[in-house]
């Protein structure tokens, strides 16, 4: 939170010359602080390499260390999201294709049933449109499954591509 003055109590610790353990101690606690100006339009990494602090290094490296611990642990939280969206399709995957298995059960047992229905009527003509009709709607039922089966395959691997281009900024990131 903002002072009075427009200062966050990081500002106020790298004026005050605070040690390294303070500063590494706020930084973790709010890492977006780094990027906040003062009142003056300085960051806290100004205001230290300003400063006549004896302990300037030592606050600068905890300053990066924290600083990668905040993005480690953001990076962390999406990577837990990403699994999560991953389980979630998964799972949603096996509902489709639970529902897959169903419709083939149908119209295994439909054309079973079609079967014992012509043999029995003599009104063959009838039936035969009618059992058309029917495997009309089922085979649209299942190519709308296996349209939704596919698209949620496809969102599975954008989704584990993005994972893999975020992870490689973040490594990139770091080792410039």
């Amino acid at each position: 939170t903002e002072s009075f003055a427009g200062y966050l109590p990081l500002h106020i610790a790298c004026y005050k010359n605070a040690s390294a353990d303070v500063i590494d101690c706020l930084v973790r606690e709010f890492p977006e602080g780094l990027s906040v100006e003062d009142y003056f339009g300085d960051i806290p990494m100004d205001i230290i390499r300003k400063g006549c602090n004896l302990n300037k290094e030592a606050i600068l490296d905890a300053s990066a260390s924290a600083k990668l611990y905040a993005e480690n642990k953001a990076l962390k939280q999406t990577t837990e999201k990403l699994r999560s969206k991953c389980d979630d399709l998964e799972a949603t995957l096996g509902e489709v294709q639970n529902r897959c298995d169903f419709l083939e059960e149908v119209a295994e047992k439909t054309q079973s049933k079609y079967s014992e229905v012509v043999f029995e009527s003599g009104n063959r003509m009838e039936l035969i449109e009618n059992k058309r009709l029917e495997n009309q709607a089922l085979a649209f039922a299942v190519a709308t499954k296996d349209r939704e089966l596919s698209l949620l395959r496809k969102s599975r691997v954008e989704e584990e591509l993005f994972d893999e281009e975020e992870t490689k900024d973040v490594k990139t990131k770091y080792t410039l």
